[in-house]
């Protein structure tokens, strides 16, 4: 893949500080964890702790920092680090793995034709490539050129915000938002803190800028402000393409959609969004998949930005509303909010953005049948993220893992066959259904009943096994204390315990039936009882 970036080189002119995004939150975490680069975005981060909420007088009415203990997540914390920040990281993972950027592209035109894409840059040779994904955010010359609209409103409200060393009484990372005047506080790392507040017109027509004394007037915080690196007025320009995809090109992120900063979930839309296309496009760049495969981008991530669209833009209007009787509410939701324990779970998870579902996507599937159809409506729904769940190794020690990170440990899909030991023949069909995909899709066996050497034994293992020596893992799900050591084969990856059935149940699954997880860590098919067509 090519970089085209429009800025000069950062590390050769040096870094703005335009903050920009900021907060990170557990679903973007895990997709760096996929990518094996979380560490850094941990150790460098702040964790926000809690939200601390004020009334028109200054007091505080309410303290909310509970919700990220109800994650279903290994990370359970949301990160604050400046986009600045963000994209050098990500930067230096590229030049790692020799990706190239080139600095100085401005992009002024694109033309496509039935196998390419070609696109004009200013001063230099016209590039051809296969595809083109377009993150060139609100004012998207790729999104323009492909004349795909960008429709919405702005929100009429004008925004003043900065980015600064703060000095006050309250814990730094903690954030702080006043319900009287709208005026946000949220920590960054080394004492600093980004503020925003809504202002007049008459404010942003007076001056370019806003000052720092500006924000220092602001009562009942005793805060002193100093170091600003960043000081704007903005408006809120709600936005939604009408396409993520025409032809070979695509557009994510702020390309796509652009929004109210509410909830701080742009960036971290943004990535997922790449997230979702780039295993598909590596699959049909590879051959492998089908180019429809590509169809299913807009239509799972196009409805997940408009949702986004809709909420933030609802919260920012009943945050903006600047009368007595609107802050009165505001303080009594906040107080309120706390205490409504049976809606902590779903709101955790909407926060995390761990939350997204791709039921209805034209490549999801749900196959089960019979009476286990009412069982699966309180299990895994069909197109979510796999359950949060861990499973323990039978390796002598009994090593927990997670089974996400047991579906992360590659870029490839994941079968998992849940059957009893008895069941060669559907194991038979499983690998020449996959013999096609062996590359590309690991096999992991949960076995419903305790083994036996008869009817698994190492020959038949080994013969399951050896067309994919190479590609596959599989990972065998045991239920009942194995009896025979010599059922186990040396083939097998790793062996895992379901004993109570808790993972088969968080699945839905009876009897038998299919997992297919995607390398994303969504799963798109479900069948039980398995069948192979």
């Amino acid at each position: 893949p090519i970089v085209f970036d429009l800025r000069e080189d950062p590390d050769v002119v040096g870094h703005n500080h335009w903050s920009k995004a900021l907060g990170i939150h557990a679903r973007s975490l895990e997709i760096m964890d996929t990518m094996g680069i979380v560490d850094r975005f941990l150790e460098e981060g702040l964790t926000i702790k809690a939200f601390n909420a004020f009334n028109q007088k200054g007091e505080k009415v309410a303290k909310i920092g509970f919700l990220q203990q109800h994650y279903e997540s290994k990370f359970k914390l949301i990160k604050s680090l400046p986009q600045y920040e963000t994209e050098r990281f990500l930067r230096e993972e590229l030049k790692k793995k020799n990706i190239d950027i080139r600095w100085e592209s401005k992009v002024t035109g694109i033309t496509e034709s039935v196998d390419s894409v070609t696109i004009q840059i200013e001063g230099k040779e016209d590039v051809t490539v296969p595809w083109l994904v377009g993150c060139d955010g609100g004012h998207s010359i790729v999104r323009k050129s492909m004349g795909i609209s960008f429709e919405g409103e702005d929100i009429e409200s004008s925004f003043a915000m900065v980015s600064c060393k703060v000095e006050s009484n309250q814990p730094e990372d903690e954030a702080i938002i006043s319900l009287g005047s709208t005026l946000l506080i949220l920590p960054e790392p080394g004492q600093r803190a980004r503020i925003l507040c809504p202002v007049s017109d008459d404010i942003v027509q007076a001056s370019k800028a806003p000052t720092l004394e500006f924000f220092q007037t602001f009562p009942s915080f005793d805060c002193k402000l100093s170091e600003a690196n960043w000081l704007t007025f903005f408006k809120i320009r709600e936005r939604l393409a009408a396409k993520h995809r025409k032809g070979r090109v695509f557009i994510a992120g702020d390309a796509a959609h652009t929004h109210s900063p509410a909830g701080g979930q742009g960036m971290n839309t943004g990535f997922q969004d790449v997230f979702n296309l780039a295993w598909k496009l590596a699959l049909v760049a590879k051959g492998v998949g089908q180019t429809s495969l590509l169809g299913s981008y807009e239509a799972e991530r196009r409805p997940v930005a408009a949702a986004l669209l809709k909420n933030s833009g609802r919260t920012t209007k009943f945050a903006m509303a600047q009368n007595s009787i609107a802050a009165g509410i505001r303080v009594a939701v906040a107080q309120t909010v706390p205490h409504l324990q049976f809606l902590h779970q779903r709101m955790a998870q909407s926060l995390g953005m761990l939350d997204i579902s791709y039921a209805d996507s034209p490549i999801s599937k749900d196959c089960v049948k019979g009476k286990w159809l009412d069982f699966t409506k309180s299990a895994a729904a069909i197109g979510t993220r796999v359950p949060h769940h861990s499973i323990r190794a039978s390796d002598g020690v009994h090593t927990t893992k997670l089974l996400m990170e047991v579906c992360s440990q590659d870029t490839r899909h994941n079968l998992l066959v849940f059957c009893s030991p008895s069941d060669l023949v559907l194991l038979k069909e499983t690998k020449a259904l996959t013999r096609r995909y062996e590359n590309y899709v690991n096999i992991h066996v949960m076995l419903k009943e305790q083994s036996d050497a008869e009817a698994l034994s190492l020959k038949e293992t080994k013969a399951l096994m050896r067309r994919y020596e190479n590609y596959v893992n599989i990972h065998v799900m045991l239920t009942k204390e194995q009896s025979d050591a010599e059922a186990l084969s040396s083939d097998i990856t790793s062996y895992f315990e379901d004993f109570d059935l808790s993972l088969a149940t968080k699945f839905g699954i009876a009897e038998t039936g299919f997992i297919l997880v995607r390398p994303d860590q969504h799963f798109s098919f479900r069948s039980s009882p398995a069948e192979i067509s």
